[in-house]
């Protein structure tokens, strides 16, 4: 597997942090180029990217950003900042979905791998849920993972990023630990990757679910 020449130590993850945190300081496009690929080793890091990308994408010149991700190993893991960027603005934001083509212009997804290195125990079970369910963000490069780069829990807004297919698995497997759930529940058995008018879609269609109770006190029982 290609890969960087030196792993990111923690005082170097430090020095960026500090950057995209400091509102007096901007980091290069090299920089924001090489910490998108040491992301894949620190999840903070990659938050703390998508924020200040989701602030200053209109100052980025998007074919410089395109040049130098293609002189790192891994210039789709740039696709998957972007995605969970766009979980930031507005839904229909056409001026960023044309410099987000442009920057990723000629890049091809990953061939099906983990996104996060040296993070999950191998075979164990946090690898295994990254392989059977797989965000939107992660999917569309490639990628396995299942780690949403926003705050996500504070907002009832976020866009579902799983499919229906995999929500139902998984709302299978919450109902046979639970006798009763509620939405938030769900939500959160999910990692938050759904937003709550789905998510309460989804529980009035479930097969075989029915509710108690009205507004903020209902909550959901196999009939």
């Amino acid at each position: 597997m290609k890969g960087l020449k030196e792993i990111p130590s923690d005082t170097t993850l430090s020095g960026a942090y500090s950057v995209l945190q400091n509102s007096s300081k901007t980091p290069s496009l090299r920089e924001i180029a090489l910490w998108s690929q040491w992301s894949r080793f620190d999840p903070r890091l990659g938050e703390l990217l998508v924020s200040w990308i989701a602030k200053h994408w209109r100052e980025i010149p998007p074919q410089n950003l395109n040049e130098l991700i293609f002189q790192q190993p891994w210039p789709e893991a740039v696709g998957v900042l972007i995605e969970n960027v766009k979980i930031l603005l507005p839904k229909k934001d056409l001026l960023f979905n044309h410099w987000s083509a442009c920057v990723m212009s000629g890049v091809s997804p990953a061939p099906h791998e983990q996104f996060f290195i040296g993070l999950r125990k191998f075979a164990g079970l946090q690898m295994k849920d990254d392989a059977l369910y797989p965000i939107n963000p992660y999917k569309k490069w490639g990628y396995l993972g299942r780690e949403i780069l926003v705050n996500k829990a504070s907002s009832k807004k976020m866009p579902t990023l799983l499919s229906k297919k995999l929500r139902f698995e998984k709302l299978k497997k919450l109902l046979k630990e639970k006798r009763r759930i509620t939405v938030a529940d769900y939500r959160e058995f999910l990692d938050f990757t759904i937003s709550q008018r789905q998510a309460e879609r989804d529980l009035k269609n479930y097969p075989g679910l029915k509710s108690l109770n009205k507004t903020r006190a209902r909550f959901y029982v196999k009939s």
